[in-house]
């Protein structure tokens, strides 16, 4: 058989041309992307969009559904007698459809108008009631808006190119790889059932994951042509936005600012002690505070050892980790919603003030973001390619959150919750046994080594499990933080952890909200309705059972993803809407960029501006970390050896901070109040003395005696940029 565009000889049924990949019978280019796709498929191979049908396709599609039964299907969640209830669902869609663009106005300038109250409302506990109200509001009056316009393209599934069963070839090379994996397994689960705790362990699990992968590679087939360089602005653009982020985040982390908030250094101290000691039991959940797996750890100490094993090193780890995930956000958001949506998606991700201040502290909750994002862009990719392997790396990804953060483990409910929902569940279940596979292979030698304990240290971290001083009444907790945390991306007042003030800036937040409102409008889309639960899991999992009575700063950061890809997606609507509009004329084809690269570098300025000016205006440093600003400032000018810092208790953080700053170097001389009348401060060497609390009855008697008997000496005040902690360096000579 000939080719009919190049004229190349093909085997006798091949679909697509060996020489230049075109379908051979012809086929339907895809008006989004220009790609060429079969005559058979509905939605295109590259992009996911609707294909145009032919005229008889779109002819028996609108014979077997009436108006009222397209409508009804578009609404989320509901299942309906057509009997009784369709005839008013008829009647409400024939009143409202003149409407769909006026509710759609209505509920924009809502979310504006609640935005607005947010944000010049006063500084109290709650959020104020006006603009939750206009909030909920906005976001109803858009989802019924484009409820009923009910012209979003997408698959009603999640987008898939090849409607057949999973199934692998039977060769020899599978059957190797699958026995060879059976018995690293075998060997792994035998070591740990026997109580090993050795480094080692990590080896046969490596080895059976990755030969289980090995026996879901598929024979070689004629496939489309990948053109690469089609894809060369998407890594441009990826490139540049992580090349940007590391930047921006690291330069200044070793600042005094962000040295000590008071419970980070058990952190360094454990990776600190795997470089020191080596790896073990690293399948444990016991790690730091018993609630942070030991992998995290581990994960740290690697970094540390390839950047420095400093405060720099340690911190880095947490900027890698959102790093990592940046192009997970891309991939995830090119496959839902295409490039444009990608492009403003990571853009919003990448430029969180939330985002930007948890890199600066040494915690390891940011890891559980790359498992998180990894698994759900490749299971979607998985989905769309029909690929075995793919939806397997999806279930190991996963897996692996289970030796992260919890907040990682939200990802298994989240696609179990999203096929529940489909219109063909059963089917889809059995579609996902590869996923399957590899989550179980991932997570079996931490359920051999933690047993009971996996269950139980995530029941203990929320709202009912967690210390009832802490937590109060259960019922009243979940209540609060339903406007506390839901809430808390468009409005908060609380300051913490660097960030003040809502989690998200103003215009990010309002296209979040409204990506919402989209999300529900058309929730009958698959990739909409995977993104819904995604943020419904989340934000309960965080927030809604979080015990703590204050924002859950250290959690939320996982709900981040799936809102900025709803605004992302949002966004690129929008734009597609003035594209087709008839308004751009002449500027059609340059308006869209223009307003894209507006939006992106506003908010980036905004979030720039709330993190380096606006938090440190409000945000309480401790102490210790003040003492620090102070040895590194004009007058102690870093002479760690000629200074001396007296307060209550400063050998406890205060030397860990300083030791992560100067691994080898000299520290200060540490003084506790007690040792004042002990000896004589001041000496030759001695040319800077630090009182951390200056306001103590002992450090200003203390003083007073060095101002009588250093008469040249000098006090200076440092603070930090609130005013809200300070110290007092008293120099004994004042040149």
């Amino acid at each position: 058989m000939m080719c009919d565009f190049c004229g190349f000889e093909h085997r006798e049924g091949a679909k697509f041309c060996g020489n230049c990949g075109r379908p051979v019978a012809g086929g339907v280019v895809c008006r989004a992307c220009s790609t060429m796709n079969l005559d058979a498929n509905r939605y295109c191979d590259r992009c996911g969009h609707l294909l145009e049908l032919a005229p008889e396709s779109i002819s028996r599609e609108i014979a077997t559904q009436t108006s009222s039964q397209r409508f009804v299907k578009r609404l989320p969640f509901i299942r309906v007698s057509r009997v009784s209830i369709v005839p008013y669902f008829q009647l409400l869609q024939e009143r409202l459809a003149p409407y769909a663009n006026f509710l759609v106005v209505a509920g924009v300038l809502s979310v504006v108008l609640a935005q607005g109250l947010f944000l010049f409302s006063e500084a109290d506990p709650g959020p104020p009631g006006n603009g939750s109200l206009a909030l909920g509001l906005g976001i109803i009056l858009f989802a019924i808006g484009w409820s009923v316009r009910g012209d979003v393209q997408g698959s009603g599934e999640l987008p898939r190119t090849v409607n057949r069963a999973i199934c692998i070839s039977a060769t020899g090379r599978t059957f190797l790889a699958i026995g060879l994996a059976i018995a690293a397994m075998a060997i792994l689960l035998y070591r740990l059932s026997t109580g090993s705790t050795s480094a080692v362990d990590l080896v046969p699990w490596t080895l059976a994951v990755v030969l289980a992968g090995i026996a879901l590679i598929p024979k070689p087939r004629m496939h489309l042509p990948v053109s690469w360089r089609a894809h060369t602005f998407d890594v441009l653009v990826v490139v540049g936005i992580v090349t940007s982020f590391i930047i921006i985040s690291s330069h200044d982390l070793q600042h005094w600012y962000y040295s000590a908030i008071g419970d980070e250094y058990t952190f360094y101290l454990h990776a600190k002690g795997i470089i020191a000691d080596g790896i073990v039991r690293p399948f444990s959940q016991a790690g730091v505070y018993a609630l942070h797996p030991v992998m995290s750890s581990i994960q740290q100490s690697v970094v540390m050892m390839i950047f420095g094993q400093n405060h720099f090193g340690w911190t880095f780890s947490s900027v890698l980790s959102i790093a990592i995930s940046i192009p997970g956000i891309y991939l995830l958001a090119y496959t839902l919603g295409g490039r444009r949506a990608a492009v403003i998606s990571t853009a919003l991700f990448a430029s969180s003030h939330y985002l930007l201040a948890f890199t600066h502290i040494g915690y390891n909750n940011l890891d559980a973001l790359p498992p998180t994002v990894w698994a759900m862009g490749v299971y979607v990719l998985g989905r769309r390619k029909n690929s075995p392997l793919l939806l397997y790396c999806a279930g190991v990804i996963a897996g692996l959150g289970f030796y992260t953060f919890l907040a990682a483990r939200i990802v298994l409910p989240i696609l179990v919750l999203s096929t529940l929902v489909s219109r063909r569940r059963v089917r889809e279940f059995v579609r996902l046994w590869p996923l399957g596979i590899g989550f179980v292979l991932a997570v079996i030698p931490s359920i051999v080594v933690n047993q009971s304990e996996l269950i139980s240290g995530m029941l203990g971290a929320v709202a009912g499990g967690y210390s009832e001083a802490v937590t109060g009444d259960v019922f009243e907790r979940i209540k609060s933080n339903i406007t506390t945390n839901v809430l808390a991306f468009n409005y908060s007042t609380n300051i913490s952890h660097y960030v003040s003030g809502p989690l998200m800036d103003p215009i990010t937040g309002l296209l979040a909200a409204l990506g919402i409102g989209f999300g529900l409008g058309n929730a009958r889309q698959g990739y909409l309705r995977l993104l819904l639960i995604w943020f419904l899991v989340a934000i309960v999992a965080t927030g809604v059972l979080s015990p703590y009575p204050h924002v859950a700063v250290t959690r939320l950061f996982v709900v981040i993803p799936p809102l900025v890809i709803l605004a992302g997606i949002l966004a690129d609507r929008l734009l597609q809407m003035l594209d087709t509009s008839g308004l751009l004329g002449w500027l059609k084809a340059k308006v869209p960029t223009i307003l894209v690269s507006i939006l992106i570098i506003v908010v980036f300025g905004l979030n720039v501006w709330q993190f380096r000016f606006v938090t440190p205006l409000v945000f309480h440093n401790t102490q210790e970390a003040v003492a620090i600003g102070a040895l590194h400032s004009d007058t102690c000018v870093g002479d760690m050896a000629g200074s001396v810092i007296i307060g209550r208790h400063t050998e406890a953080l205060l030397q860990l901070a300083l030791r992560s700053y100067y691994p080898e170097g000299p520290l200060p001389e540490f003084l506790d109040h007690g040792e004042l009348g002990e000896r004589d401060i001041v000496t030759g060497e001695v040319r800077c003395i630090i009182f951390m609390n200056p306001d103590e009855p002992e450090a200003r008697s203390s003083l007073a005696d060095l101002i009588n008997e250093n008469p040249d000496g000098k006090i200076v005040s440092f603070s930090d940029k609130s005013g809200k902690a300070s110290v007092q360096i008293f120099t004994p000579h004042s040149g």
